[in-house]
């Protein structure tokens, strides 16, 4: 789909984590990049650097949240919960049934803002495994998934 590129022309590091500018760009790309008029909207995002748009775009969208007093955090890492989150927003926030969580042993560990769109993930298969290790960072191949779903 063209929303993620390789570290290099021979490496697409799965294992790695984004950032939350990062998704804010994935996000960005996926509907097309369109133009945007930069604002100030958090004191952490310049104008002119590569994901400012897509933060911009994905803020005034409702779809990207700061953490209050200004911050956006484009260079912290991204967690599983926050980008269950985002992802849910951008599908316009189905509902969900909180009850896909509780086969989870580690479904107490998931912030409760989180939930609704931890539980939407696992009801559309974009998650894997015994645990949803919510506040982890994501992997680029945990989003590559989920991006897939879309």
């Amino acid at each position: 789909k063209g929303l993620m590129a390789g570290i290099a022309d021979d490496q697409f590091a799965p294992d790695s984590t984004l950032t939350r500018g990062m998704i804010a760009s994935i996000v960005y790309r996926m509907e097309g990049s369109p133009d945007i008029e930069y604002k100030a909207s958090f004191t952490d995002v310049p104008d002119g650097l590569w994901y400012t748009d897509g933060i911009i775009w994905a803020a005034e969208n409702g779809i990207f949240a700061g953490y209050g007093n200004g911050l956006c955090g484009p260079n912290d890492y991204v967690t599983v919960e926050q980008l269950a989150s985002i992802l849910h927003r951008y599908a316009g926030a189905p509902s969900a049934d909180i009850a896909a969580l509780n086969k989870y042993s580690d479904l107490m560990e998931v912030s409760d803002y989180a939930k609704n769109s931890m539980a939407w993930a696992v009801s559309n298969d974009m998650t894997e495994g015994q645990k949803l290790h919510p506040k982890t960072a994501a992997t680029r191949a945990e989003a590559a998934k989920m991006f897939s779903l879309l």
